[in-house]
């Protein structure tokens, strides 16, 4: 499988999956330049990356829509459609203004120092939806209700935030 870690950041998923049989290469980018090296993980910037249009089997795209913004998440899932038919996604819904101020809280935290933006509001169920729609995407399944963290962030963020949703473009 050809992999594309959209977002990557440190590439810790790219890492983790790196070395199994069925991966032939992952490709990380984000907006930031990494200097990690393999010899099964390359990096390119996202202009690099839309400009070449490689083709990809699997997309991962793993909190970082919310990073992008709600209103405009749709435009880079359209974007990521054209270079692969098979994406999956990891994010977050909120529920109430108490979530979204832990979920801003906990990304505070994990992006302090790296200069991303922690956004103002994050996914629910309607506005998911709707960026499904306006990406010209279906969502094939759909996982929630799953413990991400250890320790202090499982009490912080409980199950109910988290979500995995695997998408095709309907083009």
């Amino acid at each position: 499988l050809k992999i594309l870690d959209f977002g990557c950041g440190s590439m810790e998923i790219s890492k983790k999956i790196k070395n199994k049989i069925y991966v032939e290469q992952i490709v990380g980018s984000d907006i930031f330049k990494h200097k990690f090296k393999s010899n099964r993980i390359v990096y390119i910037d996202n202009d690099e990356l839309f400009r070449k249009k490689e083709k990809f089997d699997i997309i991962f795209i793993v909190d970082v829509l919310h990073h992008i913004g709600v209103e405009d998440a749709y435009k880079i899932i359209r974007k990521l459609s054209k270079l692969s038919n098979n994406i999956i996604i990891k994010d977050h819904f909120e529920h109430s203004y108490l979530s979204r101020q832990l979920l801003r809280f906990v990304d505070f935290y994990a992006n302090y120092g790296y200069g991303v933006n922690i956004p103002k509001k994050y996914f629910d169920k309607n506005s998911w939806r709707k960026t499904l729609v306006k990406s010209n995407c279906r969502e094939i399944f759909q996982y929630k209700n799953f413990q991400q963290h250890d320790g202090l962030f499982n009490i912080i963020l409980n199950r109910k935030h988290h979500f995995v949703s695997v998408i095709k473009s309907n083009d």
